[in-house]
């Protein structure tokens, strides 16, 4: 269990990311809303009480401190599956590579 603020809860809960979308967090570290969001593509793609949908949605954490952008990382390994749909960098957020899906 790790304390959270509820300010920090209200992006990820407006969001509503469905297991298609993807995700870019600018400022991720520590990880809290990072794993919140993670968590709703993930239950996005089991709703309607049919099979779950394959999960194809992918979430850019970044953090401009490379420390904190390993200790990100380091938090969802810890997650297991999640962190297959998670890819950690480290920029500055005006200079984020441009990236073709």
């Amino acid at each position: 269990i790790t304390r959270q603020e509820v300010a920090s809860m209200v992006p990820g809960a407006l969001l509503g990311a469905d297991h298609t979308h993807a995700v870019l967090d600018v400022c991720a570290a520590p990880g809290s809303k990072t794993l919140q969001v993670i968590e709703n593509m993930i239950l996005a793609s089991r709703t309607g009480g049919k099979a779950p949908e394959e999960v194809t949605g992918v979430m850019v954490a970044n953090d401009l401190d490379s420390a904190r952008a390993y200790k990100l990382a380091a938090r969802v390994r810890a997650c297991g599956a999640a962190s297959q749909h998670l890819v950690v960098v480290n920029h500055k957020a005006q200079k984020l590579p441009q990236v073709v899906r």
